[in-house]
């Protein structure tokens, strides 16, 4: 049967802009997901208002934290067998820190179960922020194992985690750049069993002043899932993860007019295929 996800940092997203609000409703409507993740609400009163307004169609949870800045995960009613929503505690670094946002469902025709993970990590290069990714990656790891040992699972971990993984490196002490933190989490990841997907773009975060565009979201997925997968024109390039928002605008003004009145990120969108 198969499914489409989403996952966008829509940044401190309050309802009371509501021009603002349609434009992030009509973006996700383009993609038109089964299952899609919002990161960084910044009250829960606009979880509320977004469902009513624009995805009655949708079931929703989302988790609770004292900073009151949430991830709000929807799923198509009424599309899968069953689904289960989980708040991930253990997935927070902190109890300041947004813990996982994890749904996990049955396609019909299925007794095991996908799951996708939905996560916003620590942010800064300081060493407790870099220490609190890796611990985080670790648990990842873990889940993936865990899940693969349950007999329902057939062997297979079924498991997507994605989100804002915040990969910027360290700048204190032995000094970690953001590249050599992401290839350090590929080759985690695949040892872990699992493998971080191929983007349309690199960059899905848009920078101003000095802070260049960087390469902050990621999709990693339990090996073995098939995924679809677009080619460029020119077939120089292959991915598995569309990269919406500014970054398929023409001008560098039009992608900062919409980094500034609607996202500094990007949505991430893929599909699963089996």
């Amino acid at each position: 049967m198969g499914f489409t996800f989403l996952v966008w940092n829509v940044e401190k997203f309050k309802t009371d802009n509501k021009e603002r609000t349609k434009k992030v409703a009509q973006k996700i409507y383009e993609h038109n997901p089964d299952v899609f993740g919002l990161l960084e609400f910044k009250a829960r009163g606009s979880a509320r208002s977004l469902v009513t307004d624009y995805f009655p169609d949708y079931d929703f949870a989302f988790t609770y934290t004292k900073m009151n800045i949430e991830i709000l995960v929807g799923w198509r009613r009424g599309y899968f067998k069953q689904v289960r929503y989980t708040q991930r505690l253990d997935l927070a670094a902190s109890e300041n820190l947004r813990p996982g946002g994890l749904v996990s469902f049955q396609q019909r025709g299925d007794r095991f179960f996908h799951n996708i993970l939905f996560l916003h990590l620590d942010s800064g290069g300081t060493t407790n922020d870099y220490n609190n990714r890796r611990d985080m990656y670790k648990k990842i790891w873990k889940l993936n194992s865990a899940l693969k040992k349950l007999k329902i699972q057939n062997k297979k971990s079924r498991l997507i985690v994605l989100g804002d993984l915040n990969v910027m490196g360290k700048d204190e002490g032995r000094k970690v750049s953001a590249k050599k933190e992401l290839d350090n989490l590929k080759q985690d990841a695949k040892d872990a069993k699992m493998e971080m997907l191929e983007k349309s773009f690199d960059f899905t975060w848009k920078g101003s002043g000095r802070y260049p565009d960087s390469d902050l979201d990621h999709v990693i997925a339990s090996s073995g899932l098939k995924f679809e997968r677009w080619i460029s024109e020119n077939e120089s390039k292959i991915w598995e993860i569309e990269v919406d928002g500014w970054n398929n605008l023409d001008t560098e003004s039009e992608r900062r007019k919409f980094a500034r009145e609607i996202s500094d990120h990007s949505p991430l969108i893929g599909r699963v295929t089996d």
